[in-house]
């Protein structure tokens, strides 16, 4: 298993500065979004501070009793600083009977109105305090988060629609309200603001605009800046989905509260954090730290325990005697003694082995032609090893992409195992040498040769190829012993500029193989020694010419067992019984084109079809048990009605199952056959055939099977003038006669002839006065006269039966 790392710690610090980002820019959006809306006071409030002054309120009274400074009355638009005579800047309407406002501050302190029952004010408070209403609808304190409406007559009369009810205004009323308790925008005290494109939204409509307003801001940031410092897909879009979740919770809940006519509390107030709570919850869910990991499964045989301490216990069970395969799983060094003889002992053989496999090069094996071993005399001591060399080159070096093969040989059985990097044992080695764990005199290798460096990701020791490498190689015996020290093969690679073209070493079609009649396009794969890109054209030009591009490989670890690259196509336009030339090209990393075509022919068929099937209507059988030849004989398709097919017998009524097909026994040809054995009754055989092209033709066969098992009988015997003796039997058989006796076989006896060649139930023999004959007859099926039995003509053609 390979396994590719990446970079924990820097995504984890990406992802914390995001989030520091995304909390950032939110609140530097918010107070941009709020700038402006401080302490200046709106016109209800400077309608409430003249009122305020009707009553005799000097501005340091308005501003001590009302909760503002002096410096904020006078600067207030429309004010002007005026004495304690209770001149108004703004007179006060005068209230209908019966209607007695009180403004008070937060305290419940009454600011103004208490003993004034006849001054009308309505609405309004002086920044953020409520006021009390007593009229005849309703008496007691209303917020101004809690009007909700005012809805104007035609007299212009209107209704007030507050939290705690209805309230009925005159028009002079209306008019005092609408002065009193809105801003210059329009906007009820109290109430939330925004504006998008001229468009003003208030309340809880606000609050979601402002969320949808602000999300798009922070997303913005999150992408741009996340992009910038070189995050993930992942981690950008996790913080991206996870602010706008946050966003649009927090002004959710503040909008779902505004609507209800609640603005404190502690939701009112927890809102925020718990925006920030489920931002951080959809991040966790939704970011996951990606890792790469290169997986690679290999189906080796079960391994026994090393060495023999348990092959006695095979020997133990008196009634169970041992068996090599019983022997051999017990341990690796554990042997049958004694095979065959009923006295089979299982036992540890080379009990007291204590020394390691030898290794020696394997110089058959070595390839590509060309190459050479030499020793290594730069080696540590204890180490042992050779050079792979390139004997065409001075420097010995490898040609990059080469398809190394080396192996060694062992003095005892042993399992190898090679590395591309010391180790200190054989435990800690990843790759059985060969793939293969079994134990054995003879390793081979093969890797491959890349030539940019790599890691080692193929599931095989595929070596960089910047400088002289080295492999090592431990082999250890049935006993567990091992090599303490490597024998080490090394080498090195042509480090040039890479000016080679890419190899096409093959494909997953065989060229001048038959496609299927009317098929249009066919998947296919070219194998290539290198990492490339490649195209295929009808006509044989260059590759930069060369429209139609293939799906290629682009990691080095995505090698087949033949350590070779994949590009992946379809081929199009197939035309039916003509060859389909193709031509492939490819380029490398380093530029490098193919400068000549990989020529491929698809052979375009026709259908195939069936001729004839046999066998058709009644056959006979003799036994019980009748063995019938089916067959089926095909024509045209790919190969002239060259065929593979199979057969599934049933009854004429019997449904055909598709999974059920069976390879006739003699196929591949023009004729397939199958033997049946078959008892008496009618059968129905199905028939399906497929040649190389993928062409299929179906076909069925019925017939009747009768069994036979009486020998013929000689129904009518008679003397034909002159001198001829003729019989007749009741079904087509050969017939012979003896002069002698009875007892001999059919074939022994002198043959009678057909009086007609076109009915095989007459039949003729010389006709002598006085002689007897002694008559059997067999039929078709091998049905005869037991050797004592037969027809006996004497005389005047007299007939009787002997036994």
């Amino acid at each position: 298993m390979i396994i590719r790392k990446n970079r924990n710690g820097k995504r984890k610090g990406i992802a914390l500065f995001e989030i520091f980002v995304m909390v950032t820019a939110t609140i530097a959006f918010a107070f941009i979004m709020n700038a402006g809306l401080g302490s200046a006071l709106t016109p209800a409030e400077i309608a409430q501070i003249n009122a305020g002054k009707a009553l005799g309120k000097t501005d340091f009274e308005i501003a001590q009793e009302g909760g503002f400074s002096v410096a904020d009355v006078m600067s207030a638009p429309g004010v002007a600083s005026t004495a304690a005579s209770g001149a108004a800047a703004i007179p006060p309407p005068t209230a209908p009977a019966g209607t007695q406002i009180k403004i008070v501050d937060a305290t419940g302190k009454v600011v103004s109105g208490a003993d004034k029952t006849n001054t009308f004010y309505l609405g309004g408070e002086m920044k953020g305090k409520s006021f009390d209403v007593v009229s005849a609808q309703y008496t007691g304190k209303i917020a101004p988060n809690e009007v909700n409406a005012l809805t104007k007559n035609s007299d212009g009369t209107s209704i007030l629609k507050t939290e705690k009810g209805d309230l009925t205004l005159t028009k002079d009323q209306t008019t005092a309200f609408e002065n009193s308790v809105k801003d210059a925008g329009g906007k009820l005290q109290g109430q939330t603001e925004t504006s998008v494109f001229g468009m003003k939204f208030f309340g809880g409509t606000a609050h979601l605009v402002q969320g949808l307003e602000w999300s798009l801001f922070v997303v913005g940031a999150i992408q741009l800046i996340g992009r910038l410092f070189g995050a993930s897909n992942n981690l950008v879009n996790s913080l991206s989905i996870a602010a706008f979740a946050g966003i649009m919770s927090w002004k959710g809940i503040l909008a779902g509260l505004e609507y209800s006519g609640t603005k404190s509390g502690l939701l009112w107030n927890s809102a925020g954090f718990i925006g920030l709570g489920v931002a951080a919850l959809v991040f966790i869910l939704l970011y996951k730290e990606s890792k790469q990991k290169t997986v690679t499964y290999t189906c080796l045989p079960w391994e026994a325990p090393i060495g023999g301490k348990n092959c006695e216990k095979c020997n133990a069970d008196p009634f169970k005697p041992c068996t090599e395969y019983r022997c051999k799983a017990l341990g690796q060094a554990c042997q049958l003694l004694n095979p065959e003889t009923g006295n089979e002992t299982c036992a540890w053989v080379s009990k007291f082995d204590v020394n390691s496999p030898t290794i020696k090069t394997n110089d058959n094996v070595l390839r590509p032609i060309g190459l050479a071993y030499v020793p290594n005399t730069g080696l540590r001591p204890g180490m042992t090893g050779v050079k792979v060399i390139n004997q065409s080159r001075t420097d010995g070096c490898l040609q990059a992409f080469t398809k190394l093969q080396f192996g060694i040989y062992t003095n005892e059985p042993a399992q190898c195992k090679v590395e591309v990097q010391h180790t200190t044992g054989i435990k800690d080695m990843t790759y059985y040498m060969g793939e293969s764990n079994l134990y054995g005199y003879n390793h081979t290798q093969t890797v491959k040769l890349p030539r940019s460096p790599a890691g080692n990701e193929s599931g095989l020791p595929t070596l960089n190829s910047d400088g002289s490498y080295s492999m090592y190689v431990r082999c250890q015996d049935a006993n567990g012993n091992q090599n303490v020290d490597e024998f080490v093969f090394s080498y090195c690679v042509d480090k040039s500029p890479d000016t080679t073209p890419t190899t096409i070493e093959g494909t997953s079609i065989s060229s001048g193989s038959y496609v299927r009649y009317a098929v249009d396009t066919v998947p296919m794969d070219v194998y290539t020694n290198e990492l490339a890109d490649c195209r295929w054209s009808r006509i044989d030009e260059a590759y930069d010419d060369m429209k139609n591009d293939m799906n290629c490989n682009r990691q080095s670890y995505q090698v087949n067992a033949n350590l070779q690259y994949t590009c992946s196509g379809n081929l199009t336009g197939i035309k039916d019984m003509v060859d389909n030339k193709f031509f492939f090209r490819c380029k490398d990393s380093a530029g490098n084109m193919n400068a000549q075509s990989y020529p491929f022919v698809l052979k375009g068929s026709q259908l195939l079809s069936v001729k004839s099937t046999a066998p058709n209507g009644t056959i006979y059988g003799s036994t019980s048990t009748t063995t019938v030849t089916t067959s089926i004989e095909t024509s045209n398709g790919a190969e002239s009605g060259k065929a593979t097919c199979y057969y599934y017998p049933t009854t004429p009524s019997g449904a055909v199952s598709n999974d059920n097909f069976l390879q006739m026994f003699s196929t591949n040809d023009f004729v397939s056959k199958q033997d049946l054995d078959l008892i008496g009754g009618n059968y129905m055989v199905y028939f399906r055939c497929v040649d190389s092209g993928g062409n299929i033709a179906s076909s069925n066969t019925t017939f009747s099977l009768v069994v036979d098992k009486a020998a013929p009988v000689v129904t009518r015997v008679y003397r034909e003038l002159p001198d001829a003796l003729k019989i007749v039997t009741n079904e087509d058989a050969q017939c012979a006669y003896s002069l002698t006796t009875c007892n001999y076989n059919v074939k022994d006896g002198i043959a009678m002839v057909y009086a007609n060649s076109n009915a095989k139930n007459v039949h003729l023999s010389q006709w002598k006065a006085g002689q007897t004959y002694y008559i059997k007859c067999s039929d078709f099926y091998g049905n005869e006269p037991a050797p004592d039995q037969c027809n006996i003509v004497a005389g005047a053609a007299q007939l009787s039966s002997a036994n």
